[in-house]
């Protein structure tokens, strides 16, 4: 009897998976934000990589998650650059490495009428960003460090849903960025310091930063 309860299961298994509602997205994201330096306050307009993202509803209910990968890569440069210190106002030479990696998780929770060609939806996300970077100096004055930096994003997203097709739809919704939170830790290898003097750690937190993303994506439904 077990043995065909857990047959039953997996059969039909796929076909509870299938029914629900999935799609794929892809986004175009315009960023801007501003920060303070030296009593000037800067302006940055960008137009990031388009991003992909992933999406899930039950069949019976418009609500949604959705998992977007929002940042990844990789970088190793092998080349000799000129790095600037701004705290010492000096210049070293050397290579850098990093890699990054950023997911962002959000359910969003229908406002409007279901099965209607324009759809309201708000929801609300966590977006966690992670880099790790290598600096490798080539000259001997200065000694290798290695940072840590780990990002977490919380807020609101209102959206708005054009259904073209059956299998086709536009999405376009804002990042309402309500707080952000740094922890960082950076290493460095000088053998005249002792190891509680090379690491330093950082914990940082801002309500309602000052940065804003818009994106529009094209979605079809699996």
């Amino acid at each position: 009897m077990k043995n065909k309860i857990v047959v039953m299961i997996l059969l039909f298994s796929p076909l509870t998976i299938f029914s629900q509602d999935m799609s794929i997205k892809l986004y175009g994201n315009v960023n801007y934000f501003t920060w303070s330096k030296y009593n000037a306050k800067n302006k940055n307009l960008s137009f990031t990589m388009p991003t992909i993202a992933f999406t899930y509803s039950k069949a019976a209910n418009k609500n949604f998650y959705e998992l977007e990968l929002y940042s990844i890569g990789v970088m190793r440069n092998n080349k000799v650059s000129i790095q600037y210190d701004s705290l010492t106002n000096n210049q070293w030479y050397g290579v850098t490495n990093s890699r990054r990696i950023s997911l962002k998780y959000e359910y969003n929770y229908l406002l409007t009428k279901k099965d209607t060609k324009f759809n309201m939806f708000l929801g609300g996300f966590i977006l966690p960003f992670y880099r790790s970077t290598t600096n490798i100096p080539t000259l001997s004055t200065y000694y290798k460090s290695t940072t840590h930096l780990f990002n977490g994003v919380f807020g609101l997203t209102p959206r708005i849903m054009y259904n073209i097709s059956k299998r086709f739809y536009v999405d376009a919704n804002f990042m309402f960025k309500m707080f952000s939170f740094d922890l960082s830790r950076h290493k460095s290898f000088n053998p005249s310091l002792t190891k509680d003097q090379n690491i330093s750690k950082k914990v940082s937190g801002t309500f309602f930063p000052k940065s804003y993303t818009f994106k529009v994506g094209i979605g079809l439904k699996l």
